[in-house]
């Protein structure tokens, strides 16, 4: 958990979070509601958690949180 979100159009995206091994994650998932399907993005380039996500013009950004 511990994740945050943005949308692009009809696409969710969830990023980083706190995983089972208690560390921050890299993960970058990206719903499409039209397919109602999730699949795995490349990883962030650090991991991410307690931050936040938005979009802007058609671009998604991380920023913020912890990264242990």
């Amino acid at each position: 958990a511990l994740t945050a979100t943005f949308t692009i159009g009809n696409k969710v995206y969830l990023t980083g979070g706190w995983g089972q091994t208690a560390d921050a994650q890299r993960f970058l998932y990206e719903y499409d509601s039209e397919t109602g399907k999730w699949s795995s993005k490349q990883s962030m380039p650090s991991a991410k958690c307690f931050h936040s996500a938005f979009s802007i013009n058609g671009k998604g950004y991380v920023v913020g949180g912890d990264s242990t």
